[in-house]
Formats: structure tokens, C-alpha cells, sequence
């Protein structure tokens, strides 16, 4: 029998795998699209697709395992991805591939079940260590992917959505097989108390970050090709930016360390914006250039976001919760409005766009530094414990 250990090590590989395969698409996903007679506004519908499908389906899937229990709904989640990646590959029209792409959203809402699974596998001073090893696992996959996307397409367009399939099916198949049998280490504590609520600013800030990043996310494979650059190209730009997301890592414990948690917000959201203005000027450089800038700026931004929020509320899950679906929303709009913009006015005007999104969000956070409105909102009952 496998210990917790073993199976926390197998569920961590099949995050690996299952982000690799979806990574592995998206220097591809154009070439497919403009296949199938679509242009940059089907390729942001499509993103948005899979973005919706797996907002809609994550809270779901959480609801489930609760009552089935994870092993059944990691099996269900990582063969539908695998169904949807497959989908995409057999697809000879747009109707089979939005329904394809929705098909592999629905199985990526599992993700947040694997990372339970992880952290029920852990003893509780291995808690949050492991759940650093579940964000590097999928920040393993998503610098893989790309080059592996990017190499199979020499070969062929459509065979990285193959690949993608048997990836995201060898996952289902080893990680239940093997997590079937094991106990967990430990049982996890209940959160207990009312915590209060999220500041609205970050909320705010982190939908008009997503807006923006998700730009360069929907139409990075869409705007190399419109430079001339082939997808393994585009899949080195994307693990070069998963490089620099990685690296970005050591910048935030550094800033962590000597500045206010608004001012890193700020450092983050001004970051991305150049990087986005950047790569708003059409040339295979300046591409590189700002789609690496852009991604090292979008980790500070969000780290200390993420830092503020969790210090502003007791109940860090509902705060949390909060704040994903802010970033959902904002991943839904952004793709969708610039694509518009990308098609009617070409790729600067929509890159300028989204750095001005950044923007607008850093000058939020300068504002409301100046003027004080950063603490968080207090509850009612907090209120009323005041005036008492």
C-alpha cells in the first residue's frame, strides 16, 4: 500500500501532466482556429469558453468531492480534459471546437481537487509546503507545455491537442489508480470564526489585472503568428514567460521584505503595464520582450494582492473565493473586448489597451494608498462593536 507521501508525490506528477497538455495547445490554438475560418474575436471567444466553463464548474467539482470523495471526481475531471483536448483534435468545424474547449474547461475545474487531495495527504506542518510544491508542479507543466506543443507541431498542427489528450488520460488513469488505496496523514482542521470582508479596491484590482493579462494569454500564439513567427517560437516566448513567473518568485520575497504590501501591488501592476506597452510595438523583439516583462510583472502584482487579501479576512477561503471569482470575470471580459479591438484595429491598439488596464489599476492603489482607503471594510458586527 502507498503511503500518503507517495500518493501526494503521484497527484503533484499528474498536476504536471495535466498542465503540460494544457499549455501544450496554446501555441497551436490559432493555427486551428484560422483552420476552421475564425479570426482574433473567435480566438478570444474561445479562451473565454474554457474560462467560463471552468469558473462555472470549479465550486461544483469541490461540492462533489466532498460527498463522493476526490478519487471519483479526479478521475471524472482529468478524463474530460482528456475527452476535450481529443475533441479539439478531431474538430473540422468552430461549433465542434468551442464545445471541445468548453468540454476541456469543465475537466480543469478539477484542479482545486487535486490540491485538496495534496493537502489531505500532508501532516499539518507539511501543509504549506506542499501547497508550494501543488503551484510549483503546475508551474512545471505550463514551462513544458509550450515546448513540447511547440516541437509536435512541426510535425503536425493538431498533434499537440493528441498529446495534450494522452497526457491528461495518463494522469486520470495513475493517479486514481494509485490513490485509491491510500489513507490520508492527517485530519484537516475546520476553519472557525466570521472573518472580515475583502477591501472592494483589491477586488477591483485584481479583475482589471486579469482583464489585462488575459490579452497576452488569449492572443500570444494569435499575435506570433501575425508576426510571422511559427508555433514552436510561440511556445518558447510561453516558456520563457513561465521562466520569468518562476524567477519573479525571488523578486517578491525581496520586496516582501522592505516595502508596504500596496507599494509591491503597485511595483507589480506598473511592471506589466510596460511590458504590455511593449509588446504593443509589432515586432518579433518587442514580442519576446513584453510577453516576459508582462509575466514577471503579473506574479508580483498577484502575490501581494493575494498577500493583502488574506490579511484582510479571517475567513481566508471565502476571501479567496472572492477574489478568484473577481479574476474569472475579469479573464471573461478581457479576451473578449480585445479581441474586437485586435480584429477591427490590429494588435497595438489592443496591447495598449491592456496596459492601460494595468494602469488603471496601479493608480487605484496609489490613490487609495494616499487617501488612506486600503484597510479593509469592517463587518457589522464589527461596526457595532466600535460604537458600542
Amino acid at each position: 500500500m502507498a503511503g500518503p507521501r507517495a500518493v501526494r508525490y503521484v497527484l503533484l506528477t499528474a498536476a504536471v501532466l495535466h498542465m503540460m497538455g494544457f499549455s501544450a495547445v496554446v501555441p497551436v490554438t490559432s493555427t486551428l482556429v484560422k483552420s476552421l475560418g475564425g479570426d482574433s474575436v473567435v480566438q478570444g471567444l474561445l479562451a473565454s469558453a474554457f474560462t467560463l466553463a471552468q469558473l462555472v464548474s470549479a465550486p461544483l467539482w469541490g461540492w462533489a468531492s466532498d460527498r463522493l470523495g476526490r478519487r471519483v471526481i479526479i478521475a471524472v475531471g482529468l478524463g474530460l480534459a482528456a475527452i476535450g483536448h481529443a475533441g479539439l483534435y478531431l474538430a473540422r468545424d468552430l461549433p465542434t471546437a468551442f464545445v471541445a474547449r468548453a468540454v476541456s474547461g469543465l475537466g480543469g475545474g478539477t484542479l482545486p481537487v487535486i490540491q485538496a487531495a495534496v493537502l489531505e495527504l500532508s501532516r499539518p506542518e507539511e501543509r504549506a509546503a506542499s501547497m508550494a510544491q501543488f503551484g510549483a508542479a503546475l508551474g512545471i507543466g505550463f514551462v513544458a507545455g509550450p515546448l513540447l506543443g511547440g516541437a509536435l507541431s512541426i510535425l503536425s498542427p493538431r498533434d499537440p491537442f493528441l498529446a495534450a489528450a494522452v497526457l491528461s488520460a495518463t494522469a486520470a488513469l495513475w493517479s486514481t489508480a494509485v490513490y485509491e488505496s491510500a489513507p490520508t496523514a492527517a485530519p484537516q482542521p475546520k476553519a472557525e470564526g466570521r472573518g472580515a470582508g475583502v477591501n472592494p479596491l483589491y477586488l477591483v484590482v485584481f479583475f482589471l489585472l486579469n482583464a489585462s493579462y488575459a490579452q497576452l494569454e488569449a492572443f500570444i500564439s494569435f499575435y506570433g503568428g501575425d508576426l510571422g513567427l511559427r508555433p514552436m517560437y510561440v511556445g518558447i516566448a510561453m516558456s520563457l514567460a513561465s521562466a520569468a513567473a518562476v524567477t519573479a518568485q525571488t523578486v517578491v520575497k525581496r520586496l516582501e521584505k522592505e516595502r508596504p504590501t500596496d507599494s509591491d501591488i503597485a511595483i507589480g501592476l506598473a511592471v506589466m503595464a510596460a511590458g504590455l506597452a511593449t509588446a504593443a510595438v509589432p515586432t518579433p523583439y518587442t514580442y519576446f520582450t513584453g510577453v516576459v516583462v508582462s509575466a514577471a510583472g503579473q506574479v508580483i502584482a498577484t502575490a501581494f494582492i493575494s498577500k493583502a487579501v488574506a490579511t484582510s479576512a479571517n475567513r481566508v477561503g471565502l476571501a479567496f473565493g472572492e477574489m478568484q471569482a473577481a479574476g474569472s470575470l475579469g479573464r471573461l471580459a478581457g479576451p473578449v473586448d480585445e479581441g474586437l479591438l485586435y480584429k477591427t484595429l490590429g494588435p497595438t491598439p489592443s496591447f495598449l489597451e491592456g496596459a492601460g488596464l494595468a494602469a488603471m489599476g496601479l493608480l487605484l492603489i496609489i490613490g487609495a494608498t494616499r487617501l488612506n482607503l486600503t484597510p479593509t471594510l469592517p463587518t457589522l458586527s464589527q461596526d457595532k462593536r466600535e460604537k458600542a
